[in-house]
């Protein structure tokens, strides 16, 4: 959805400062971002705004993002804040992990993972 992306140096909530898109879908889009004040590197996935309208899906949303938080796996993404910007998106902030995409390491290992 066009209208719904973020500019590279948009600012939320007067903290995360959007750097680059990560990747986009059906619900939203995901943007790479930065703490303007600490610096901590975090993606933030952000629900397309006719979605964070409607009540039931906003709330499903936030919950699946903390109840990952509770199963204390290291292969679950970390939930580290949320909120709502002033033109009505819904957003949780995660932590950004670095590497290689699923993707890449499938094809590097000739279509089968290890």
């Amino acid at each position: 959805m066009q209208d719904d992306a973020l500019a590279a140096g948009t600012i939320l909530d007067q903290k995360w400062k959007i750097e680059a898109p990560l990747g986009q879908g059906g619900m939203g889009a995901v943007y790479a971002a930065t703490h303007v004040r600490n610096q901590n590197r975090v993606a933030i996935k952000i629900l397309h705004r006719e979605l964070s309208r409607d009540s039931a899906v906003r709330d499903r949303f936030l919950h699946e993002g903390y109840a990952a938080n509770q199963v204390g796996h290291p292969g679950t993404v970390r939930v580290l804040d949320d909120g709502t910007t002033h033109d009505g998106h819904t957003y949780l902030v995660m932590e950004r992990l670095e590497g290689a995409t699923l993707d890449a390491v499938a094809e590097a290992t000739g279509g089968v993972l290890p």
